[in-house]
């Protein structure tokens, strides 16, 4: 066991032309340039503090480090497309990768529109992050840069900075256990009628548990249930408080 620790100045190449690098024990220290392109280090771990390019040099290209990354260099991304290895960078970790103390910086050849993304990282082992800093260039009016540490990968995100924010959305989950009451005791569904067990509630026609005045004028309902007789119709979720017939039903094996 040991570690390869590379000092002084030069380029770690790990492009194919070059020949690619494996080492089943120890760790690659390197404050020089690591440049790739479509080229695996194979490491348990890879300490960059200096340069790393996925692209060999100016080109485009992606780099798989077969195991964790961290360090406190410098990352250099080239996007000029959409597509990972042939149009932009990419850097594919199966380990883990550590980018806190990482800069980085895009250079950007093409013009992204609203909802374009990069996945610039892949690390199947999950990301930390934020980047110690980070210079993405200007997209010009109406369009911004989101970063995105995301559970195995880093994304970047282009979007509109004036569209109005996604409407918040509130889950409640009644596991119906003994209890009419969603999990975090905030929200209670009123009985009218049945029996409520351990890891039920049973109910007959014109019975069972309701919920008002919570709901908002979108929504969706997700349910699990038997029935013990399918024979004609059986109404499953009433939207009228049993006022009219307006209702989601089951039919013999189908639902309207």
């Amino acid at each position: 066991m040991g570690q390869l620790v590379v000092y002084g100045q030069g380029t770690v190449n790990a492009a194919p032309n070059a020949g690619n690098i494996y080492s089943a024990t120890g760790t690659i220290n390197s404050t020089l340039a690591i440049v790739g392109e479509d080229a695996t280090i194979v490491i348990p771990e890879l300490v960059s503090d200096g340069d790393l390019y996925p692209g060999f040099n100016s080109g485009i290209g992606s780099f798989t480090i077969d195991g964790n990354f961290s360090g406190s260099g410098t990352m250099w991304f080239t996007i000029n497309g959409p597509t990972a290895d042939t149009e932009h960078d990419q850097l594919i970790v199966t380990g883990t990768s550590n980018v806190s103390a990482q800069g980085l910086w895009v250079s950007l050849g093409y013009t992204p529109p609203v909802g374009a993304f990069f996945d610039i990282i892949m690390s199947a082992g999950g990301v930390t992050g934020p980047f110690s800093w980070s210079y993405l260039p200007s997209l010009g009016a109406g369009k911004a840069w989101e970063i995105q540490y995301l559970a195995d990968r880093i994304r970047l995100l282009v979007i509109d900075p004036n569209a109005p924010p996604e409407p918040e959305c509130t889950t409640y989950l009644f596991n119906l256990n003994n209890s009419l009451a969603d999990e975090t005791n905030t929200v209670s569904l009123t009985s009218n009628g049945g029996t409520l067990g351990a890891t039920n509630y049973s109910f007959g026609p014109n019975q069972g548990p309701s919920l008002s005045n919570v709901l908002g004028d979108t929504y969706t309902i997700e349910m699990r249930f038997t029935l013990d007789d399918v024979s004609g119709y059986s109404k499953l979720i009433d939207f009228k408080n049993l006022t009219s017939d307006n209702g989601l039903y089951f039919l013999s094996m189908w639902t309207k």
